[in-house]
C-alpha cells in the first residue's frame, strides 16, 4: 500500500504544472558578461529569421555607435533581437540606449 502511494504521489508530481520566470542579468552580471557596451542609436527594427548556434532572431536593426564605453565596436553595426526564447526575448526599439552587447557567432546582439 505504500508504495502504491509513493507511485501515486510521484505521478501527481510530475503532471503539476511548471511555472518557471526569465532570469535577466543584474547590472554587475551584463557588465561583467558583455563583449562591449556602448550608447548606440537604433533605428526602426525590422523583421526577419536569422539563426544563430543559440536562437533564431526575429528582429534586427542599424545601429550607430554614439559613445564606446568598453570593448571593440565597429561605429555601425546590425544588432539582433526578439530570440525565439519565449520566456525572455529582449524586443528591439527604435531610439538611444546605453547597450551591453555580446557577439553570438557573428551576429551582436543584446548580452541578456
Amino acid at each position: 500500500m505504500k508504495s502504491l502511494f509513493a507511485i501515486l504521489a510521484l505521478v501527481g508530481a510530475s503532471c503539476a504544472p511548471l511555472h518557471a520566470k526569465a532570469a535577466f542579468y543584474s547590472e554587475d552580471q551584463l557588465v561583467e558578461r558583455a563583449d562591449a557596451i556602448a550608447v548606440i542609436e537604433l533605428d526602426a527594427p525590422v523583421a526577419c529569421r536569422i539563426e544563430s548556434s543559440i536562437w533564431t532572431y526575429q528582429q534586427m536593426a542599424k545601429a550607430r555607435v554614439v559613445e564606446p564605453i568598453a570593448g571593440k565596436l565597429p561605429a555601425n553595426l546590425m544588432l539582433h533581437g526578439d530570440e525565439s526564447f519565449i520566456c525572455g526575448q529582449c524586443p528591439l526599439a527604435k531610439g538611444r540606449s546605453l547597450a551591453f552587447l555580446t557577439k553570438v557567432d557573428t551576429l551582436w546582439t543584446g548580452t541578456n
